[in-house]
């Protein structure tokens, strides 16, 4: 994906977050339920989003570390 592809994906996934904030998470139509995408999935998508944008766009920092230490 691009940078602006990426940035266009994670507002998408922030509107989402936003709405469900708002309460928009699940609602009703006739006699069926609707709901949308889980809150927490919304949040690993974000922060997985939000890593490959740094990573392309050079502002991502690794710090290394040895197991035991």
């Amino acid at each position: 994906m691009t940078e602006e592809e990426l940035r266009e994906e994670l507002a998408s996934v922030n509107a989402a977050i936003r709405a469900i904030r708002e309460g928009a998470q699940e609602y009703k139509v006739m006699n069926r339920t609707v709901r949308k995408a889980e809150y927490a999935t919304l949040l690993k998508e974000r922060a997985a989003l939000e890593h490959r944008l740094s990573v392309l766009t050079g502002e991502c920092l690794s710090y290394g570390g040895w197991p035991g230490r």
